[in-house]
């Protein structure tokens, strides 16, 4: 992986995009999860999970974010790094904000059917 990362010039914009892509989709996600259109009706705002709902949007946000700073660290410093630690850091910085993504597009696909909508 590190290897495929220092090969062309281009390819600090493709790490450095998919965390940025990433972040787009989890402000998409959050807002769509936390303030959905019959969340009044439904009464989302008053269910005893809510803090939790939003503490977990908010952390997804915090992880790509930290994400994205390490792939422009990356970005910045990759001639003083190895290929292994470049390949490592950026698949692991990747698989925690990918995971913490996917998290949270489970969560606003389950959230109707605990709210009492459809399944």
């Amino acid at each position: 992986m590190g290897n495929l990362l220092l090969q062309k010039d281009w390819t600090p914009y493709l790490y450095v995009g998919l965390p940025i892509g990433g972040l787009a989709c989890a402000y998409k996600l959050s807002t769509a999860l936390l303030h959905p259109l019959d969340a009044e009706k439904k009464g989302l705002y008053q269910w005893r999970d809510y803090p939790t709902l939003r503490l977990s949007a908010i952390c997804t946000m915090l992880l790509i974010v930290v994400g994205l700073l390490s792939s422009i660290g990356l970005a910045a410093f990759r001639t003083a790094l190895t290929p292994w630690w470049m390949g490592t850091i950026y698949t692991l910085s990747s698989v925690v904000w990918l995971v913490s993504l996917a998290t949270l597009g489970l969560a606003r696909l389950t959230l109707p059917s605990i709210l009492g909508g459809e399944p």
